[in-house]
């Protein structure tokens, strides 16, 4: 069981995390979005360790070396900006100091 948890997990991590940060990096999302999107992935671990204690969720989560997706969000939609600003393409820059 132990073995089936692991693979998947790492499908998660290396499958499903991955599109869904891709597709909402360069969308913005308020605070409750966010929650919603942590909330999806704790129930998800809940079903999959077969806990509703968060403790337990959160230290299986840290032994998985597993993220929530707003902490993966956050450090890629940072690295997406950066990236905007450096960009050299005339009407970027114009789009990006209107924002």
């Amino acid at each position: 069981m132990e073995r089936e948890r692991a693979f998947i997990s790492q499908v998660h991590k290396s499958k499903r995390i991955p599109v869904l940060v891709y597709d909402l990096v360069a969308c913005p999302l308020n605070k409750s979005q966010l929650s919603s999107l942590d909330f999806a992935m704790n129930r998800c671990l809940m079903k999959l360790f077969s806990s509703s204690n968060m403790e337990i969720i959160t230290y299986c989560r840290e032994q998985f070396n597993f993220e929530l997706p707003t902490v993966i969000l956050a450090r890629h939609t940072s690295l997406f900006l950066d990236k905007l600003r450096r960009c050299d393409n005339c009407l970027i820059k114009m789009l990006c100091v209107l924002n």
